[in-house]
């Protein structure tokens, strides 16, 4: 490292140097991702974040209905009474927060699972209604491995 008032510091790094019959010789194995075939209801304004979002569950196998608005996501649990197994929805929505919106999508199905999306801190999502001790979130951004593991997680849960 030389570093210098005024003019910066600059580092140098040196990697050891591969022989060619190094490269290729350790096998890179991702983890299985989790799949399923439950209905998830998506629910989210970002149109980027919401069609990434159906883009991997619909890819995994999952029925994936998707909402703009959480009254488009109410219309839906009016019309189809039974039927949602998880909610994906972002914590702060446009009109009332996701938590707002699970409460009242519960009165038409008061099991569904729900898994929290927020580009916010856990106190900042507090102030949206969401309990971290008790309620699933994930992070933005979030990659296919980490979203898929942390719905079936919800799915898969057996609590009370």
């Amino acid at each position: 490292m030389d570093s210098h008032p005024g003019s910066g510091t600059e580092f140098r790094i040196f990697f050891r140097a591969l022989k060619k019959e190094d490269i290729g010789s350790v096998p890179v194995v991702a983890a299985p991702v989790a799949h399923g075939t439950e209905r998830i209801l998506i629910v989210e304004d970002d149109d980027a974040v919401r069609g990434l979002s159906v883009r991997i569950l619909s890819g995994l196998g999952y029925q994936v209905v998707e909402a703009r608005s959480p009254h488009e996501a109410l219309q839906y649990g009016r019309d189809h009474l039974v039927g949602i197994d998880l909610i994906l929805a972002d914590v702060v929505l446009p009109e009332m927060s996701g938590s707002e919106l699970v409460n009242r999508m519960r009165t038409f199905s008061p099991d569904v699972r729900v898994l929290y999306v927020t580009g916010f801190d856990s106190a900042q999502a507090v102030q949206h209604g969401v309990d971290p001790a008790r309620d699933v979130m994930v992070m933005k951004p979030f990659s296919q491995e980490f979203l898929a593991s942390k719905v079936r997680q919800v799915l898969d849960f057996k609590g009370v």
